[in-house]
């Protein structure tokens, strides 16, 4: 399974990584800007993107992943300290909501769920 992690806070990226690692994911990519995640989800096709919802550049995680859903309909984990913002928006259809900090094995939960619908 091939998953893309799109977080600008440096630290948070690799621990998720890790974490994807530790569960025997290995094939897991970091970027950290909308615009970066759209590129590589173009070339990679990844099965599952980790979005953080504010990340630096012109992109928010919400605008990225509405892209990412229109031309690959890719389940979506949303990864946010401030989950009250994706209140009245637009989600794509195949998406979980975890709070920061994660509790990892929330992750494993979300991946499973996201992935027998």
């Amino acid at each position: 399974m091939k998953f893309l992690i799109v977080e600008d806070e440096v630290i948070i990226a690799l621990a998720l990584k890790q974490f994807l690692g530790s569960r025997g994911y290995t094939d897991v990519h970091v970027v950290h800007s909308g615009e970066d995640a759209l590129a590589w989800v173009q070339d990679h096709r990844p099965d599952v993107v980790l979005m953080d919802i504010f990340l630096s550049g012109g992109m928010d995680g919400i605008e990225t992943s509405m892209s990412i859903n229109e031309k690959f309909a890719t389940p979506i984990i949303f990864i946010s300290g401030n989950v009250e913002s994706l209140e009245n928006r637009t989600l794509p259809s195949k998406h979980a909501v975890l709070a920061k900090p994660v509790v990892f094995n929330k992750i494993v939960v979300a991946l499973d769920t996201l992935l027998a619908s």
